[in-house]
């Protein structure tokens, strides 16, 4: 589980349904699909903290569907007091690729020195981009 759970480079597609259609989707899934559950658990706590620029740049190139665009986040894991710097890009065919850093819990809310390094090295390699100065915008429970 914990290799199919680490998924780093995928295809999202999110969807919203009532639940009573999602009753009768799911059972018609193929074989192969699971959920994760953990001691018995199948929900869990995390914060996430959105960087971006004061202007919204990163929101904006998404809302526009830029093939070269970011999300970085730190993701917070409250039931392990876990946390993770991410910078997820969009790659070839509508792919996410996504890389982490584990991260101080108590760093979460800015982008640290390192965390900016990994930030520029992952986007100059990606896109052969510089990363713009990023600051947190938006906290999600």
């Amino acid at each position: 589980m914990t290799e199919q759970a680490a998924l780093q480079v995928r295809i999202d597609r999110k969807y919203m349904v009532p639940v009573e259609r999602f009753a009768e989707l799911i059972v018609r899934l193929p074989q192969g699909y699971a959920v994760l559950e953990v001691d018995g658990l199948r929900g869990f706590a995390y914060e996430s903290v959105y960087f971006d620029t004061p202007d919204l740049l990163t929101y904006r190139q998404h809302l526009q569907g830029r093939r070269r665009r970011c999300k970085v986040r730190t993701r917070a894991y409250l039931d392990t007091a876990g946390c993770v710097f991410e910078v997820k890009l969009k790659g070839p065919r509508d792919r996410t690729v996504k890389a982490q850093l584990p991260y101080s819990l108590a760093d979460r809310t800015h982008i640290t020195p390192p965390a900016r390094a990994f930030l520029v090295d992952r986007l100059e390699k990606a896109y052969g981009q510089s990363a713009p100065r990023l600051a947190a915008r938006v906290t999600t429970l």
